[in-house]
C-alpha cells in the first residue's frame, strides 16, 4: 500500500519533507551518463522517479552503467529513485535498437507472450524498476488514438493480454503501470497535442473500459497511469488533476498502489495550468504554468507527477512549485 502523506501529516509537514528528503516527482535527465551538473540537478529536486528518453540511451553497456550509477546516487543518499521507461513495445520502444532487445516483442499488439518474458528479462538485467506499460485502452473503432498500441477492440481481449503481462513482469520484479485511466480508446484526439474528452457515462465505463484496470489490480499491477482524457458525465476535469477519479480508482476499484500522471506538459492539460487552489481561494496566472500542474494533480491526489522537461526548465518549476505548497500552508 502506498502511503498518502498528505493524508497523514501536516501540510507544512509534507512540504518540508518534499524539499528536505525526496520529492514525489517523476523527472528526466540530460544526458548519457551522470555528470557532475546532473548530481546537482537530482540534490535539488530529489525525485523519487527518473525516466530513461531517447537522449539517456546510446547502446546497452552505457544503459546499464546509467540506470546503476542512479540506483548508487540514490543509496549514497539515503532513498531509492525507481529508474522507469516508458518500453510498451512496438512503436513506443526506448530500447529497441540496443543489443539483446527481443526485437519480436511488439507491445499489446500482436502480443506473443514468450517474447514478452524475454522483454521481462532484459529490463530486469539492465537495471529497470517500472515500465510505464501495459497500454489498457480498448480500441474500439480503427481511428482510435491507441489503436496500434492497444490490444484489440474489446474489454475481454484488451483484459486477458495485459493481465498476462503485468504477471509477467511481476515475475521478473518489474513494476507495471497500466494505461490511460479510465481510458482514451473511444476517442480519435490525442493528448500529446490537444484537449481530449470521452462521452459516456460511469455506468457504461464500469461495464467496459474499467474491466482491463479492474484486471490489472487483481493481476497486481504496482501502478496504474492517468490520462489527461475529460469524461464530462463523471468530471469537467482531465483525469490527471481530477479527485473524482482518484477516488473512483481508490474506492470503487479498490486501487493501493501508486498513481501516475502522464506527462504533465502534454497540450491537452494546458488549459487546466492556468490556475491553483490555495488557503480556500482560486489563484489565477497569465499562461499555462508546469508547476501549476504539479500542484493541481497532487490536490486531487496523485502520488506521482510525471513531467519532461530539460533539467533547466524543471528546475525553475520545481524552485515555482516549491514555493507555492509554502504559500498555501
Amino acid at each position: 500500500m502506498i502511503i498518502d502523506l498528505q493524508a497523514h501529516y501536516q501540510k507544512s509537514q509534507v512540504v518540508e519533507y518534499y524539499e528536505t528528503v525526496q520529492s514525489p516527482l517523476c523527472v528526466g535527465i540530460d544526458d548519457l551518463q551522470i555528470e557532475q551538473k546532473d548530481i546537482e540537478f537530482l540534490d535539488t529536486v530529489k525525485p523519487s522517479c527518473i525516466i530513461l528518453l531517447g537522449n539517456n540511451i546510446r547502446d546497452y553497456t552505457q544503459t546499464k552503467q546509467l540506470i546503476e550509477d542512479i540506483h548508487n546516487y540514490a543509496k549514497s543518499k539515503g532513498s531509492r529513485i525507481r529508474v522507469s521507461v516508458d518500453e510498451e513495445g512496438g512503436i513506443v520502444s526506448r530500447f529497441k535498437n540496443l543489443e539483446k532487445y527481443p526485437k519480436g516483442f511488439t507491445g499489446m499488439r500482436g502480443y506473443d507472450s514468450a517474447q514478452a518474458k524475454k522483454q521481462s528479462i532484459f529490463l530486469k538485467e539492465i537495471g529497470i524498476d517500472m515500465n510505464l506499460a501495459p497500454v489498457v485502452d480498448i480500441a474500439y473503432k480503427p481511428t482510435s488514438a491507441l489503436s496500434i498500441r492497444s490490444a484489440g477492440n474489446s474489454p475481454a481481449i484488451v483484459t486477458r493480454t495485459s493481465s498476462n503481462y503485468i504477471k509477467t513482469l511481476r515475475e521478473h520484479a518489474i513494476e507495471s503501470t497500466p494505461k490511460h485511466f479510465p481510458g482514451l480508446g473511444r476517442t480519435s484526439s490525442d493528448t500529446h497535442f490537444k484537449e481530449t474528452t470521452v462521452e459516456i457515462t460511469k455506468e457504461e465505463w464500469h461495464k467496459t473500459d474499467a474491466v482491463p484496470y479492474i484486471a490489472a489490480i487483481e493481476a497486481g499491477a504496482e501502478n496504474i497511469m492517468l490520462g489527461h482524457v475529460i469524461y464530462p458525465k463523471v468530471d469537467t476535469l482531465p483525469a490527471t488533476i481530477s479527485k473524482m477519479w482518484v477516488e473512483i480508482l481508490r474506492g470503487e476499484l479498490g486501487f493501493k498502489g501508486r498513481i501516475v500522471t502522464d506527462d504533465l506538459k502534454m497540450l491537452g492539460l494546458e488549459n487546466f495550468t492556468t490556475s491553483y487552489h490555495c488557503k480556500g481561494d482560486i489563484v489565477k496566472g497569465k499562461e499555462p504554468n508546469h508547476a501549476y500542474a504539479i500542484k493541481n494533480s497532487l490536490d486531487a491526489g496523485i502520488n506521482t507527477p510525471l513531467i519532461i522537461l530539460s533539467e533547466e526548465d524543471m528546475l525553475r518549476t520545481y524552485y515555482e512549485w516549491i514555493s507555492i505548497e509554502k504559500k498555501c500552508i
